[in-house]
């Protein structure tokens, strides 16, 4: 016979509030955006955010560093810097956390109108 302590049994559980962000069209000349990623914790342990890694140097990021009690929500803050871009652009963020998957991929979308020279 298996016994499982309460403590064993819980879990972290993360619901991702937005997992993408159309910026639409953006000059180059006004400088950076952002926009922030929302996780819920609907779990019943605290959730941690153990990281993020984004896919370009023009984008940055903070997020949630304390862990985030059950029924609360944390977040990704993510800055996109346009300066030398133009055109059409995707780029995709991943989230680690102490959950299972693991990883969660979110995207940022825009569309860049470059400075006239």
């Amino acid at each position: 016979m298996v016994v499982l302590s309460l403590s064993a049994m819980a879990t972290s559980r993360v619901e991702y509030l937005t997992v993408k962000h159309d910026f639409g069209t953006i000059n180059e000349a006004d400088g950076k955006v952002s926009c922030a990623f929302e996780l819920k914790n609907v779990g019943d342990t605290p959730l941690v955010i153990l990281g993020v890694y984004v896919t370009c140097g023009c984008t940055t990021y903070e997020y949630t560093q304390e862990p985030i009690a059950p029924g609360q929500v944390g977040e990704v803050r993510v800055t996109l810097d346009p300066t030398g871009l133009e055109g059409s652009y995707i780029k995709s963020i991943h989230i680690y956390t102490n959950t299972r998957p693991k990883k969660k991929t979110v995207r940022i979308h825009s569309y860049i109108v470059p400075q006239e020279d």
